[in-house]
């Protein structure tokens, strides 16, 4: 038994320093230069990089199928209505993807993106987001 507590507390230090080397791999991966404090959701969704795409909270099926009609208006009649076809098809047994991102950074990206005070960039080297304040030409 005194085997299993020790065991049970070598454990939970581990856990512990992992979960510390983790928040302390996202802090390193987002530079604020801003001098404003950023929230957790924030930095999270930056620490994903400026790569990351979130995706769409629904499918644009009207986009899709307009753009599919410009690209067939040169086929025949005859393919064209196949094309048609299959594009109702896999539209219909078309699901959307779980979601890679929470409702918060979400509203944390448009945030970003409506604030024109801060630029966003990624540094010369390494994953690095730099957070700057944005300066007005005159």
């Amino acid at each position: 038994m005194k085997a299993t507590n020790k065991q049970c507390g070598k454990f939970l230090r581990l856990l512990g320093r992992c979960q510390l080397e983790e928040k302390a791999s996202t802090i390193k991966t987002v530079i604020n230069l801003t001098g404003r404090a950023l929230d957790e959701p924030t930095i999270s969704v930056l620490s994903k990089g400026l790569n990351f795409a979130p995706i769409p909270r629904m499918l644009l099926k009207h986009d899709i199928i307009s753009n599919v009609e410009q690209a067939i208006h040169v086929l025949q009649p005859r393919a064209a209505e196949e094309v048609r076809r299959e594009t109702s098809s896999v539209l219909e047994k078309a699901r959307m993807p779980e979601n890679n991102v929470t409702t918060e950074e979400r509203k944390a990206l448009l945030n970003l993106c409506d604030d024109k005070d801060i630029v966003v960039l990624a540094a010369d080297k390494g994953n690095v987001t730099v957070l700057l304040k944005s300066v007005a030409e005159d």
